[in-house]
């Protein structure tokens, strides 16, 4: 499984996963400079072609990156590639069974998503968020840390 960043975010969305770790990550970031081969003694891919090679082995990936626009681009480039996105979701997270789920979410630690919501694709409700009943979340938007959305609202795309 790849995790798509290799900083902030992408070690938080490590935490939530390890959790229930598969047997191997690998952490993708082609557009960092300043990074060391490996982050928590696992590789990190540092170009496109490694990155399709290893999504040929197992295509499962999940998004570690907060920047909505290159969470989607990166999304975008990994679906070209034939791969699956996956969602990580906190153990403590409370997701309500009548929230409608996109593909490729991050909901982190104790985040709270309502009756009857709808997320978009590639989603990040970040720690302590709560999205209340009845709301929409546009595709790859981020829900801050902290936030309260209250019943009935829409947040847009990119937001």
């Amino acid at each position: 499984m790849i995790i798509i960043g290799a900083k902030g975010h992408a070690k938080e969305v490590f935490d939530v996963l390890t959790i229930d770790a598969p047997d191997s990550f690998y952490f993708f970031d082609n557009v960092s400079a300043d990074l060391e081969d490996s982050l928590f003694s696992y590789p990190i891919l540092k170009t496109t072609e490694q990155a399709r090679s290893q999504l040929k082995k197992n295509p499962d990936f999940i998004l570690g990156l907060g920047n909505p626009f290159s969470r989607n681009e990166v999304y975008n480039l990994f679906l070209e590639y034939n791969g699956n996105p996956v969602s990580a979701i906190a153990k403590n997270a409370v997701v309500s069974k009548s929230a409608v789920l996109g593909k490729g979410l991050n909901i982190m630690p104790f985040a709270f998503v309502s009756a009857d919501t709808f997320i978009g694709n590639g989603v990040l409700i970040n720690a302590y968020a709560s999205v209340h009943h009845d709301c929409k979340i546009g595709e790859f938007a981020e829900i801050s840390p902290g936030a309260k959305v209250l019943g009935n609202c829409e947040i847009g795309a990119f937001t």
